[in-house]
Parts: C-alpha cells; structure tokens; sequence
C-alpha cells in the first residue's frame, strides 16, 4: 500500500514537472500586419528579417520585399526589395544577406553596404525557396519544383549537392554546426537531412494537412542550440526535432486555424511558415497569415510575425547567456 501511495505521488510530481516546463513556453503576436510571408532569418546582433513571398500561393510579386525589424522595439523598416517573390533567406559569415526568388527563378545577395545584385549568379533555378550557408560560406538552394538542392561556390560555381525522391518540393534549408543540412519538404511531412558528403535520408516525419488537391506539409526550419525547430505550414503546429530524430510538438494546436496568444499547445498559428532564432536561442520568430486555410486556402496576407519565448527551458535545451 505504502509502495502504490509513492509511487502515485511520484506520477504526479513527474506530470506537474512536465506541466510547468510546457507552461514556459508562450506565443504572442509581436508585429501586426508586417505582411512579409516568406522566409525569416536573423543577423550576428539579432535584428530579425522578414521577406514576403507574396499576397497568395502562385500569386507572382516582381517587387517584393525584405523587412528589417529591431527586436527590441519592434520597429520595421525595409531592408531591400525588387525581388521576384521573396522566400528563404540567409546571412554568410562576412555579413552577406542572400534572399531566394522563387517567381524570378534566381538568387539574390545584399552586401554588408547594402549594395544588391539581384542575379547573384547567371543561373536559374526551378522554384528556389529555402537557402543557407556553411562554415565556408558556400551556399545551399533548395529547388521546390525540382528534387534536388543545389550548392554554390563564393567563385559562382554551381553543381547539384542533393537529389532523389526523398525530396518533395523542399522547402525550407538549414545547417548545423557539423555541416548537416535540414530540407524540409512542403509536399509531404518529411524532414530530410543531408551529409556533408550529399547523402540524404529522412530524419523525422511531421503530420500534414490533407483534404485538398495535396497534402500541406511543413514550412521552414532553424538549427539552434542543438535542436532543429520545424513549421508545419498545414497543420499550425511548432516542433522540436533531435539529431537522433525524437520530435516534440512545442507550441501550436493543431488545425486550429487562427492566431491564438497563449502558452505552449494552447496557443495557435494559421500557416506559420518562416521561423528564425534570436541570438541566445531562447526565442523563436514565425510569420503567419491571419486569413486560414478554411477561409481561403492560398491567401497569405494580412500576415504577422509572432514570437515564441521560453525555449530554453524545454528539456536538453542549453542555451547560451
């Protein structure tokens, strides 16, 4: 009797742990209306970037723009524009901002002066989306039209790194700090990572959102702190995925279709698609159309950027000061 007594007092002492760690984790709406859908990123002092794809999936854009927005007062100005739809982006390690255009099929770089090139390199691409850089600032395309993701030289030299099946319109792209790259595909639930050497296999399999003529999968995703965090873009869910593959849904019930303030799984985000880091890790940014899937399935405008804090305290997390 004594043993059944401790042992229902140590469930409950383990599920209230459980409890308040998941009650750390909140989601607030921090700029309202940025109307930027595309990808997200963040530089080495932590202002955040967000480009806008487009008012609507397959609605082509030859003047979009990429909006710089200072976390600390939450003031937007415009970084750079006249690109073809502005979807992934990334910086390099001597302060280069590379933004992808996936209606003008090509890749775009912004110089630490601010000068733009909006063909970086005399090559297009088939739907490019997600972007990233390595330790040697060689940069990494992923081609949603086509199964593969290309790699380019700083000399402008362009081969396919990656390619198969596993790929299904890959979508967003990002690397850890061993050199693995992170292609998560927006035709299916796959998240795909990616040798150094180029070999491909699937790390996790995130739910997807079906009913329509295909499936929706996932949106962007970041490396931080050891962990790789996902958007699913369909279901509105956020998820923390481990190298060896163990996935924890963090913030976002699913299917809720709406924008939802709140803490961790009580929360909620309408086709959240871009995500990004703040420099300690601890926050998470994500952009958001307010108008749902149920309403109006490709609209992506009105859009908003949202804010995910308390990720340090999710378990295995070690976050930098």
């Amino acid at each position: 009797m004594i043993k059944c007594v401790v042992h229902i007092f140590m469930f409950w002492i383990i599920a209230l742990s459980n409890n308040v760690i998941a009650q750390k984790i909140n989601v607030e709406i921090v700029v309202p209306d940025i109307n930027a859908s595309g990808g997200v990123t963040t530089d080495s002092l932590g202002y955040i970037y967000v480009s806008d794809f487009g008012p609507a999936l397959g609605q082509p854009i030859n003047d979009a723009k990429v909006y710089k927005v200072n976390p600390k007062t939450w003031e937007i100005t415009v970084f750079a524009e006249g690109f073809g739809g502005a979807s992934g982006s990334t910086f390099d390690s001597k302060g280069n901002f590379y933004q992808s255009n996936p209606f003008s099929g090509n890749l775009s770089r912004v110089n630490k002066n601010g000068d733009i090139e909006h063909r970086w390199i005399d090559q297009t691409f088939q739907t490019p989306i997600g972007v990233a850089t390595d330790v040697n600032d060689n940069v990494y395309v992923s081609n949603c039209s086509g199964p593969f993701i290309n790699k380019i030289t700083q000399e402008g030299e362009l081969t396919t790194f990656a390619e198969g099946e596993l790929f299904n319109c890959p979508n967003g792209l990002t690397i850890d700090p061993d050199g693995n790259l992170y292609s998560i595909n927006f035709g299916t639930g796959n998240v795909v990572r990616i040798s150094p050497e180029g070999r491909a296999e699937i790390l996790a399999e995130l739910p997807v959102l079906v009913g329509g003529p295909n499936p929706v999968g996932n949106g962007h995703g970041i490396w931080k702190n050891g962990f790789l965090f996902v958007t699913t873009i369909g279901r509105g869910g956020i998820y923390k995925i481990s190298k060896e593959g163990e996935v924890e849904h963090i913030a976002g019930r699913l299917l809720a279709f709406a924008n939802i303030e709140g803490e961790g799984l009580n929360s909620g985000f309408s086709k959240p698609n871009g995500i990004a880091a703040s420099v300690t890790g601890d926050s998470l940014y994500v952009n958001v159309s307010e108008i749902p899937w149920t309403s109006n399935p490709t609209a992506l405008h009105p859009a908003h950027l949202m804010m995910i804090t308390g990720v340090c305290s999710l378990e295995d997390v070690v976050c930098k000061e």
